[in-house]
């Protein structure tokens, strides 16, 4: 597989850019929104290959947001950031779905850069 662009969507702005600069140095553009409403209006499956979401959003969950951008794109790969990580394994997400992935925050550019490799193998 192959991933040219990303979308990240996260309330921290600062570590929006910070992966967009990360992800731009191998080789991935990316566009950035920083809530659910945006990233409902701007996620675009022509153009986004992957997506990498938040959970705790002022206007919602992004983990609910999952099923959606999967009904946008089929094979759509979705690395979720959080610093929540001691239950993100209880959500079913992660179980039912291959192409569902998770990265905790904070976050090195090694290992944004594993997780794409282990995306793309």
């Amino acid at each position: 597989m192959e991933i040219k662009s990303a979308l990240v969507a996260d309330d921290e702005k600062d570590l929006c850019m910070l992966l967009k600069i990360q992800l731009k140095r191998i080789g991935i553009q990316a566009s950035i929104v920083n809530s659910i409403g945006e990233l409902q209006a701007q996620f675009d499956p022509k153009e986004h290959d992957l997506v990498f979401l938040d959970i705790n959003f002022p206007d919602g969950n992004g983990i609910d947001m999952i099923p959606f951008l999967k009904r946008q794109k089929k094979g759509l790969v979705i690395i979720v950031i959080s610093a929540y990580n001691s239950s993100i394994e209880h959500y079913d997400v992660f179980r039912d779905n291959s192409s569902v992935y998770f990265l905790a925050k904070p976050f090195s550019h090694d290992d944004v850069s594993e997780i794409i490799e282990k995306v793309v193998s």
